[in-house]
C-alpha cells in the first residue's frame, strides 16, 4: 500500500516486481533486526533460538508462501491506483 501511495503521488511508474520486493524487504526487516536487537536488550539470552527461528521459519515462509502472497496483494491494490 505504501509503495503505491508514493508511485500514485510522485505520478511514478513502477514494475508489478517494485511492489513485491518492497513488500518481501519489509517482511525481512523485523527477522533481520530483531536477533541482533534482541542480543543488545538481553544480553544473558542465547542468540542461537531466535537466529534459527529467523532464519528457518520466518525467511522459509517469507520465500514459499510470502512472495506469491505479495504478488496477490500487488496485483489488488494496483487496481485501486490507476496508472500505476
Amino acid at each position: 500500500m505504501v509503495a503505491h501511495t508514493y508511485a500514485y503521488l510522485s505520478d511514478t511508474h513502477f514494475e508489478p516486481g517494485t511492489y513485491v520486493l518492497f513488500a518481501a524487504l519489509c517482511g525481512a526487516a523485523s527477522y533481520i533486526a530483531v536477533p541482533a536487537v534482541q542480543r543488545l536488550a538481553i544480553p544473558e539470552a542465547s542468540p542461537t533460538l531466535p537466529l534459527a527461528a529467523s532464519l528457518g521459519l520466518t525467511f522459509s515462509y517469507n520465500v514459499t508462501i510470502g512472495i506469491p502472497v505479495y504478488i496477490e496483494i500487488a496485483k489488488v491494490i494496483g487496481s485501486w491506483f490507476p496508472g500505476t
